[in-house]
């Protein structure tokens, strides 16, 4: 369980960046960067598992919907052996577009099991594809760096300020309801407050 999420979120922020200097970049990936990339999105969806996990994120970060691109499969069985060979395992040429929950994203990343940098057109990276052991079977997935990016921005700036927690006595079930905002009452009482003369 994570007891302080700052520094989980300076390191989120740096992926945040690294992205989007090679997103920026008017060259071909060096398989230097795809490996660096590969291990930023791995720890950086992980991280954001972690944080969610341990409520250390407002509601309004966790419930955002991410545009993600799906390709279903062709139907080939997908090994050890042969998992890079999207091509043969998915239709690319019949996407569909999505809208996916933050968690289920997360899950992707933290079980892949196929995983592809996406270059540009003119250089630079472009988005990620990845699939779960589970998804593999239904289909790859897509997400654009710029979307990625963005995901990672919120996540590092987002600052819990008020909390509810409820424990049902019976079963045991814990609610929280976090918020990144401060309940209207309490902006209420705030700005009634007279500011002091100085």
């Amino acid at each position: 369980m994570i007891w302080e999420s700052h520094s989980w979120k300076v390191e989120i922020w740096k992926s945040s960046r690294y992205f989007e200097r090679l997103r920026d970049q008017r060259r071909n990936l060096s398989d230097r960067q795809c490996f660096c990339v590969e291990k930023h999105a791995f720890l950086a969806f992980y991280a954001i598992r972690k944080l969610m996990e341990a409520k250390k994120l407002s509601d309004q970060c966790t419930s955002q919907r991410l545009a993600v691109t799906t390709y279903p499969c062709t139907g080939k069985p997908i090994t050890h052996f042969n998992w890079h060979r999207s091509d043969e395992h998915f239709n690319f040429e019949s996407p569909t577009q999505h809208e996916w929950a933050v968690l289920k994203l997360c899950h992707q990343f933290v079980h892949s099991y196929v995983f592809h940098v996406v270059a540009g057109e003119s250089g630079g990276l472009a988005g990620l594809m990845v699939a779960s052991d589970r998804q593999k079977e239904s289909g790859l997935i897509e997400v654009d760096i710029s979307t990625t990016i963005s995901l990672f921005d919120s996540v590092a700036q987002d600052d819990i300020v008020s909390s509810q927690w409820c424990r049902d006595p019976v079963t045991g079930k814990e609610t929280f309801i976090l918020s990144n905002e401060l309940p209207a009452e309490m902006e209420a009482r705030f700005s009634m407050v007279e500011p002091e003369e100085q």
